[in-house]
């Protein structure tokens, strides 16, 4: 009982939950660790040899209850209940149940890979627009990011082998999260991926992201690379306004404000509300540069998806444009102005970039890492490891008198659980080998 008890309670309680995934949030294929309940079942049915009744369809209900609430798969439910009837009606030994379990599971797994590839499901964006991606992928030793302006990604970005934003972190971890959405105001769609809509010109330029696939076009970004070297590691709290988030982003590398505030007069909002979706703008306007109108509305309405209590939304506007919505409540509308034609684009000359692995020559300076802050990356100048400073509490940082800089990524607690590991293996190596001999 308080093995179910604990296992239920751990798809309700999120410390309990990570647990599960190394204290670290999934990309998907979430509470994978539920099919533990029907063969704890299973294995207490075949244990007490209980009959069929009304007890022993339990696990069943348990099931189907999950499947409606979007913990467990509606497939991975019928297949369990499958298991449970095949195992009552033919009374089969439990080892022989659980070997051909593995066996479905390794299969039914294979053949869904294989399927997704193929352009099943969420994947359709990916294979529709792979072929048109295929010539912008970063070649060995670049780095940059490439992003489709589409909600639902999924993990586009595994299949097509580049890394986009929502491989900003090969897991959701805290310090991505902070990054982007409180920093760069990019919200949660649900608990796959993010929003990654364009809203202003610093978005992908803050994200490295160099190409963006909107409507099957390419669009081209001035963007950050890999290691940016910066001002100042100057800590700023993020405020609820995306635009003075991203001067102060801007001024951490470039010392200086990027948007500046203009006053305007505008024809379709009337006391909070857009009356109109068409919409005229007066405003002094400055050859060659851009205007981005800023609003705070609700997420939930734009994205239809979940909502969020507070999103701060900017689109570039013209003279003359038109809202995606009307008849919606919006505060705060503000006009900015900016010269991307100002955009300052900084080079790695990367000499090795694996997985975990990047290697390149830095001068004398302060710089930042465009990852996610992690105990596990370890930084090192000329073959010695210097101290990580955690910018703005998501960013890694550093300063160097300049060399050889290697960013390596080694998981934390890998010897410990390598030894743990290795010693359980060998136990029961010794158990197997002593009991043969007993016998």
């Amino acid at each position: 009982i308080l093995i179910v008890f604990f296992i239920i309670f751990s798809t309700l309680i999120e410390p309990l939950d990570l647990m599960f995934h190394c204290f670290r949030v999934p990309n998907c294929l979430y509470y994978r660790y539920i099919y533990i309940l029907p063969f704890f079942f299973i294995s207490i049915i075949a244990r007490n040899k209980i009959k069929l009744n009304w007890f022993s369809l339990l696990p069943i209900a348990l099931i189907i209850m999950w499947a409606l609430f979007n913990q467990l798969s509606l497939k991975m439910a019928l297949f369990s209940i499958l298991l449970i009837t095949y195992f009552f009606l033919l009374k089969v030994d439990l080892k022989y149940l659980v070997f051909i379990t593995i066996v479905l599971e390794l299969f039914y797994n294979t053949f869904v890979n294989i399927k997704m590839y193929n352009g099943y499901g969420n994947y359709n964006t990916v294979v529709k627009y792979g072929e048109l991606l295929k010539d912008y992928l970063p070649k060995e030793n670049e780095f940059y990011r490439i992003e489709l302006d589409d909600p639902i990604t999924v993990n586009d970005s595994f299949i097509l082998g580049y890394y986009g934003v929502d491989s900003f972190s090969p897991t959701i971890t805290n310090s991505s999260k902070i990054f982007l959405k409180e920093y760069l105001k990019i919200p949660r769609q649900n608990n796959m991926n993010y929003v990654y809509q364009e809203r202003t010109v610093l978005d992908p330029y803050f994200l490295g992201v160099k190409y963006e696939l909107v409507n099957k076009e390419i669009k081209e970004h001035v963007a950050l690379p890999l290691v940016v070297k910066t001002n100042s590691f100057d800590y700023f709290k993020p405020t609820k306004s995306l635009i003075e988030n991203s001067n102060n982003l801007y001024k951490m590398i470039n010392g200086e404000n990027f948007f500046e505030e203009v006053d305007y007069e505008i024809d379709c909002i009337n006391n909070h509300v857009i009356v109109n979706k068409k919409c005229n703008l007066k405003y002094s306007k400055k050859n060659g540069y851009s205007y981005y109108l800023v609003f705070y509305t609700d997420a939930g309405y734009l994205f239809k998806t979940d909502k969020f209590a507070e999103y701060t939304n900017a689109i570039e506007v013209d003279d003359s444009f038109e809202f995606d919505y009307d008849n919606l409540y919006i505060r705060d509308v503000k006009l900015y102005e900016c010269d991307k034609s100002s955009l300052k684009s900084q080079v790695n000359d990367i000499e090795v970039f694996k997985d975990n692995y990047i290697r390149l020559n830095i001068e004398k300076g302060s710089y930042l890492i465009m990852v996610p802050y992690d105990d596990s990356w370890h930084v090192k100048v000329n073959g010695k490891e210097i101290k990580k400073i955690k910018v703005l509490n998501s960013l890694i940082g550093f300063e160097t008198d300049g060399g050889v800089l290697e960013i390596e990524f080694i998981p934390q607690g890998l010897l410990t659980g390598t030894i743990i590991s290795g010693t359980t293996f060998l136990i029961m190596i010794i158990y197997y080998v002593r009991k043969r001999t007993l016998l």
